[in-house]
């Protein structure tokens, strides 16, 4: 509840998909969160899993902007090398909402193409009149 992150990004590569031993897929996604103007960089994996997986694996490619929210959460592991641990801050995503298609020739709306679920404030533009949030 109060470990929640909403942002915009692109994807930076293409999605990576395992098939764990149970039946369930969980996909990894670098995500890029800056402006493309920005001096600095942000960059952050995104974790799906399931049908949410299958959705990114299927419908994302590198360069694809789009919401996704989720809550953050950190891998630790120790290097083999050192034996020293080591740890990576990464977003455990529940939602994914597409923005465009990627392509830069494409023309199409963005209504096209499918979608995750999208939360319900983020279902349709607001008016002039009221503030974008």
């Amino acid at each position: 509840m109060y470990n929640s992150i909403t942002s915009v990004g692109y994807l930076v590569k293409d999605p990576e998909t395992r098939q764990l031993n149970g039946g369930k897929s969980v996909t990894r996604l670098r995500v890029g969160i800056s402006p493309s103007n920005a001096k600095t960089k942000c960059f952050i994996d995104l974790e799906v899993w399931d049908k949410l997986s299958e959705i990114a694996s299927k419908y994302l490619t590198k360069g694809r902007e789009f919401v996704f929210s989720g809550e953050l959460a950190m891998d630790t592991w120790e290097n083999k090398e050192t034996g020293k641990p080591q740890s990576k801050y990464f977003i455990r995503g529940n939602n994914i909402q597409f923005l465009n298609s990627g392509k830069k020739d494409d023309n199409q709306s963005s209504d096209s193409s499918p979608a995750a679920p999208a939360p319900a404030a983020a279902a349709g533009p607001a008016s002039d009149d009221e503030p974008p949030f």
